[in-house]
Order: C-alpha cells, then sequence, then structure tokens
C-alpha cells in the first residue's frame, strides 16, 4: 500500500496530474489577462513528455554528481510531500508528528534548487541560487508561523489529520490574518510573480534551470507541478477545514476551496510586476513576519 500511495494515489501520479492541471489554469488566465489565447489544458503534459525523451547535456565545469542529483532529490521531495498532505485529506490517515516532517521536506525542495543551480557554473545560475537561498531564508520562517496558528487552534495537534477536521482555522481573526500571510508566502514558494526572481526569465534566461535540459529539466517542471499542487493544498486545508467523514462533500469541499486559493494566487501573480530581491527580503521580513508573529499571538490568546 505504501507503494501504491507513493506512486499513484495520493502520489506521484495524482499529484503530477493535478498540479499539471493546476498550472496550466494559472497559465491560461494569465495568458486571458494579457490578450492571449493561452495554452491547451495538455501543454505541460506535453511539455514534460518531449523533455523526458531528450538527451540530458551536462555543463563540462559543473559538478556532475549534485547537477545530476538536484533534480532527483527536488522530485522526490515533492512527491513525498504530496503523499504527507495527501493521506490525510483523502485517506483520513497519517503519520505521526507529519506536520514536522511536512516542514522539514519543503525546505528540502528549495535546497535542491540552490544546490542544482550552484553546480552548473553558469554565472546566472548562480545568481539564481543565490536568491534562491535568500527566498527561501525570507518566506520559510514567515510559512512556519503561519502553519502554527491552525496547531494552536486545534489544542497544539502536530497530526495534520487532528488538525484539519477541528473548527476551520479561517473563521477567526487570527486565522484570517494568518491565510493572507500564508497566500504570498506559497506565491514565494511557488516562484511565481512578483516572487520570480530565481528564475526572472528577462532577466536571468531561467536562471536556476539555465543550463538544464531534457530528463533533468523535466525532473524541474514535474516538481513545479507537484508544487502547484501541494502548496495550495497546504494551505486550503490547514484553514478552510475539510468535512470529518469520507464523502463525495469532503472531496467537493477540498476542490471548491483550492479553486479558490490558486484564484487568489493567479490575481496576485497579474496584478504585480516582479520584485527585487531587496525588496521581497524588506517585505518578508518587516512586514509579513510581524503580521504572521502577530497572528501566532492573537491564536494563543484565542481570538
Amino acid at each position: 500500500m505504501i507503494v501504491i500511495y507513493t506512486l499513484v494515489f495520493p502520489g506521484a501520479l495524482f499529484a503530477l496530474t493535478v498540479g499539471m492541471l493546476g498550472w496550466w489554469l494559472e497559465r491560461k488566465v494569465s495568458a486571458l489577462v494579457q490578450h492571449r489565447v493561452g495554452p491547451p489544458w495538455y501543454q505541460n503534459f506535453a511539455d514534460v513528455f518531449k523533455l523526458m525523451g531528450k538527451e540530458s547535456i551536462v555543463p563540462e565545469k559543473s559538478t556532475v554528481f549534485l547537477y545530476i542529483a538536484s533534480p532527483v532529490a527536488a522530485v522526490t521531495a515533492a512527491i513525498s510531500l504530496a503523499v504527507l498532505v495527501g493521506m490525510p485529506v483523502f485517506l483520513n490517515t497519517n503519520f505521526a508528528g507529519d506536520i514536522i516532517l511536512i516542514i522539514y521536506t519543503m525546505a528540502l525542495g528549495s535546497a535542491a534548487i540552490f544546490l542544482g543551480a550552484a553546480a552548473s557554473s553558469n554565472v546566472y545560475a548562480g545568481i539564481g541560487a543565490g536568491r534562491e537561498l535568500k527566498m527561501l531564508l525570507a518566506d520559510e520562517l514567515v510559512f512556519v508561523m503561519v502553519l502554527l496558528v491552525p496547531i494552536i487552534r486545534s489544542g497544539f495537534g502536530l497530526n495534520l489529520k487532528e488538525i484539519i477536521i477541528a473548527t476551520p482555522a479561517l473563521f477567526s481573526v487570527s486565522g484570517v490574518i494568518a491565510y493572507v500571510v500564508g497566500l504570498l508566502a506559497i506565491q514565494a514558494k511557488l516562484a511565481i510573480q512578483p516572487f520570480d526572481i530565481a528564475e526572472a526569465e528577462t532577466e536571468l534566461a531561467g536562471g536556476v534551470e539555465i543550463e538544464y535540459s531534457g530528463v533533468l529539466l523535466g525532473l524541474w517542471k514535474m516538481t513545479k507541478a507537484v508544487h502547484f499542487f501541494v502548496f495550495p493544498m497546504l494551505l486550503t486545508v490547514l484553514f478552510f477545514g475539510v468535512p470529518s467523514s469520507l464523502s463525495l462533500v469532503r472531496y467537493l469541499w477540498f476542490l471548491l476551496f483550492y479553486v479558490v486559493t490558486l484564484a487568489i494566487l493567479i490575481v496576485i501573480k497579474n496584478v504585480n510586476p516582479r520584485a527585487t530581491i531587496q525588496g521581497v527580503l524588506g517585505f518578508f521580513w518587516k512586514r509579513l513576519s510581524l503580521l504572521a508573529f502577530a497572528a501566532v499571538v492573537l491564536a494563543i490568546l484565542g481570538v
């Protein structure tokens, strides 16, 4: 069953499918806002399948092991994250203390991106790697404080299953503040505008991915697709909750609010220009961290 959970549902196959469709929705709506047609629904699938059949070229001066291992580690961490979050949501089962493991697994994905970019020995990738590390330092603490709010409101439980069937955290002042801050944090984790500074196609020509091709680039695309499923799902179930019984209502409830969360992220992307790295650091450390800390204090006070 563990193999099925990991490779089929709610792991690799399911997470990739939903994530590809979520990523397509983001691309399609963004295109319509810009008066373009946008890609067909199968475009992301076609891109990845095409990449998986092409040769991966390894730069001559790269650190070969890290260059190859990084995208493998990133997609493995993303799929593991999908299993950790998906099991309590879709199967009503969980691992002990899975919230702590979820936090560590999220950081592992960002670390893999940094190492892969740094290993490629490309100057633009090096700049992207530095920006990715700064983004991790900026958004990780904020997102952990966001996670603390539903944890506190559920009675300090560390099992995701217990947290998501408790009274939804959004039904409180602290929950509303944490949800808004969480939206901006996962916008940064998904590396979409205005926080796409590590890739920045118009400045760095892809940044962290500039030297990757073939199968290895396909693995990076798969990682991003799974993230489009996992991060909005995690924020959705933590703050909107899900009905306690496994039923059609539970799945429709999740789907509705997952789409709501994804739609807000798409709106944020299309009304903001790309931020500078200095602006992002100041925004997270001086503003969002204070808001997240205030939400934690209010949650402790029961507000």
